[in-house]
């Protein structure tokens, strides 16, 4: 097999977003993002990767672990530390995840933490990952999510494309239990 031939097949384990998810308000659940309303303040920002290894043969898997070993992954397996949350409001500040309200002129700085979340409980395979915002996000704000292609996957294949949210998601209203009296 060539490089080009070889190539091709591992376009189809290139990871992918394949969906960003919140919490609505009053509910530790994760919904799909995308056009969600009343999402908590203080919500987490779950990004959940995929990719189109389940297309490809078990003659073509053979061909990817003859040429990248036996122990290839087919899973997703994102590389956690290669996703750096936009931590200013400088959009252009490093960050390869940005979170916006104005279509990226400016960002709402993001937490440096990072929380991985694996495939399944006996694996080391991360398929998702957990972010939040530095300060509770703005009520009844709307906001978009932009990620660069440059996250990788644990052997350094890196995302498919850009991911920037169509519409996002709204946050609620601000409630008594958000006020920090003094």
């Amino acid at each position: 097999m060539d490089a080009s031939e070889l190539n091709t097949l591992l376009d189809q384990v290139r990871p992918y977003v394949q969906e960003v998810q919140v919490q609505a308000v009053n509910s530790e659940t994760f919904i799909n993002s995308e056009t969600a309303t009343s999402i908590k303040r203080d919500s987490p920002i779950k990004i959940i990767f995929a990719n189109n290894s389940d297309q490809l043969t078990d003659e073509q898997k053979n061909d990817i672990k003859s040429a990248r070993g036996t122990d290839f992954e087919f899973d997703p397996s994102i590389q956690y530390g290669s996703v750096i949350p936009n931590s200013s409001a400088n959009t252009d500040s490093g960050g390869n995840v940005v979170l916006s309200t104005d279509d990226f002129a400016t960002s709402v700085p993001l937490s440096f933490s990072v929380q991985p979340v694996y495939a399944n409980t006996t694996s080391q395979l991360v398929n998702s990952v957990i972010l939040k915002s530095k300060e509770s996000m703005e009520s009844l704000t709307s906001f978009k999510l932009k990620i660069a292609k440059s996250i990788v996957r644990s052997d350094g294949i890196t995302l498919q494309d850009e991911f920037i949210s169509n519409s996002g998601f709204t946050t609620g209203a601000t409630s008594v239990i958000n006020i920090n009296f003094e």
